[in-house]
C-alpha cells in the first residue's frame, strides 16, 4: 500500500492502468504487480514481504 502524504503524481501499471495520488490517498497494489511512481510524491509505503531480495528499486 502506498499513502500519499505530500504532494500529487500517478502511479502507473504494466498492464497501461494508472491511478491519480493525491494528498491523504492510498492504494492498494495487490502481490506480483509492479508498478512504478512519478515524482514529486512524499509517500510512506507499507509492505509485507517475506524475501526483500524480489525488490526492484529505481
Amino acid at each position: 500500500m502506498l499513502l500519499c502524504l505530500e504532494g500529487s503524481g500517478v502511479i502507473s501499471y504494466l498492464d497501461g492502468r494508472s491511478a491519480l495520488l493525491t494528498s491523504g490517498k492510498y492504494v492498494h497494489t495487490p502481490k506480483g504487480v509492479y508498478h512504478s511512481t512519478s515524482s514529486g510524491l512524499h509517500l510512506i509505503e507499507l509492505e509485507n514481504l517475506r524475501n526483500k531480495l524480489d525488490l526492484l528499486r529505481l
